[in-house]
């Protein structure tokens, strides 16, 4: 028996098409394979770093100091406003840290990973490239994502510890309206801004600059008439300890950050503040004459101030005052609408124009008040002595004065007291025309109080007990 058997077998053509497919499914699969890897290995870089962060922050933590990167480069780089020694985290930079188990590299060059360091400050950066084309950086410097105004543009002379004194911008960047001034220039590093530079537009020197903000993270010290006659709204100095005279007259001034300024001059920001919101200088312990005159603020928060000048607050007019010495004058002619003063125990203001005071511990009062709508009310628990004149210009209540010993002459000749009762148990002495003619009601005073040679007004009630 014959069987007809007819043999199938796949074209030419269908051979072709499922070869294609194959390849296809074949590369696509070795690119996502690839894929894979290559972000395992970026996750690997990025871990490597992230441990060399963890153990170098660490040693600095704990006092140290960085040292300098293997493999250095005989040539210092600069970038992000300071100047870098450029080399790899090698094999000492691993034995001086100690605490990393072994020695990172990269997965696919297994070579060191990129390691810039900064010896003034004690500042590095760790860089690694990732393979999908991105740089992944880490470091313990801020200023990493900030830009400066180029080095090449400023003037500046080199003092004998090796620093340099910013003494202003050569004539190139006159046109300079953000001003940022590095870390360092050629290596040495910036503390200070030289008096009397030519950053001024007051024609001396007369630059004519106009400068809108300025920054300079590193400046500890601004000298004299710097920067008066600008035009600057927003000065940061993040390490600023000292301003001198007239720095920053006459600008029209809207925002200001100097967390660490210690000591300002005569009439450094006069004519500079036109209705700020807001201004603190809380670590401040030394301020000069004049320095708010023709400006008007929302809130000011002073520090524990140790030296006023006479006329600090001459002619400013200012929301609340916060200040927070223990003894407080330079309040001369000045318009306050709140005075907080919750650590003074001595307190003297003339010619002031004072809305409400908060004085809780205050011991001892002198000089002249001036009168603001409405009466100032004294409710002082700890107050002993209030000097002449005190109230001579201005209205006052008085409410809480148990421990009050020394009233002076005049000292109430201004306040209407009608139909009230005041108790004074621990006075001992009471100047002339202490309080007014017209005064009624009673005043209570110790039974021990001699009071024989004063003349207390006539419809007054004395009450000795």
């Amino acid at each position: 028996m014959f069987y007809n058997i007819k043999n199938k077998a796949f074209t030419l053509v269908e051979l072709v098409i499922v070869i294609v497919i194959i390849s296809i499914l074949a590369t696509i699969g070795f690119i996502s394979f690839q894929g894979y890897t290559s972000q395992a290995r970026d996750s690997v870089r990025i871990s490597d770093l992230k441990n060399i962060q963890k153990s170098l922050d660490f040693k600095l933590v704990k006092g140290g100091s960085l040292i300098e990167p293997d493999n250095k480069s005989s040539e210092k780089i600069t970038k992000y406003g300071l100047s870098w020694e450029v080399g790899s985290f090698g094999e000492n930079n691993f034995e001086e840290i100690g605490s990393l188990s072994n020695l990172p590299v990269d997965p696919s060059t297994k070579l060191a990973y990129s390691y810039l360091y900064n010896k003034n400050y004690d500042y590095y950066i760790l860089e690694t490239d990732l393979e999908k084309g991105e740089k992944f950086t880490l470091s313990n410097y801020a200023g990493i994502k900030e830009t400066f105004t180029d080095e090449s543009c400023f003037l500046y002379e080199e003092k004998n510890d090796g620093s340099l004194i910013i003494t202003g911008l050569k004539d190139e960047c006159d046109n300079v309206k953000d001003l940022k001034i590095p870390y360092e220039i050629d290596g040495k590093p910036v503390k200070e801004i030289g008096g009397n530079s030519n950053f001024s537009d007051s024609g001396f020197p007369g630059k004519n600059k106009k400068i809108f903000s300025i920054y300079g993270p590193s400046i500890k010290r601004i000298g004299y008439r710097v920067f008066d006659y600008n035009s600057i709204t927003k000065i940061d100095f993040p390490s600023l300890e000292y301003i001198g005279y007239q720095s920053f007259y006459s600008n029209p001034i809207k925002i200001i950050n100097t967390p660490n300024l210690n000591e300002i001059g005569n009439e450094v920001f006069e004519n500079s503040f036109d209705k700020l919101d807001e201004l603190s200088f809380l670590k401040l312990r030394k301020i000069g004459g004049s320095n708010f005159r023709g400006s008007e603020i929302g809130t000011v928060s002073l520090g524990n101030i140790t030296e006023f000048d006479y006329n600090t607050f001459l002619g400013a007019k200012i929301g609340v005052l916060n200040i927070d010495s223990i003894n407080i004058t330079g309040i001369s002619d000045a318009d306050i609408l709140t005075l907080n003063i919750p650590n003074a125990t001595y307190l003297k203001v003339n010619s002031s124009i004072i809305g409400s005071i908060n004085m809780p511990k205050i011991q001892k009062i002198e000089g002249i008040f001036s009168f603001k709508s409405g009466d100032i009310i004294l409710d002082a628990p700890e107050l002993k002595y209030i000097g002449d004149n005190l109230f001579a210009l201005s209205g006052c209540q008085i409410k809480n004065v148990p421990k009050l010993e020394h009233i002076g002459s005049s000292a109430f000749s201004a306040c209407i007291f009608k139909n009230v009762n005041i108790s004074l148990p621990s006075l001992k002495y009471i100047g002339e025309d202490a309080f007014p003619i017209n005064f009624t009601g009673t005043i209570t005073i110790p039974s021990s109080f001699d009071d024989s040679n004063y003349q207390w007004p006539e419809e007054a009630t004395i009450i000795k007990q």
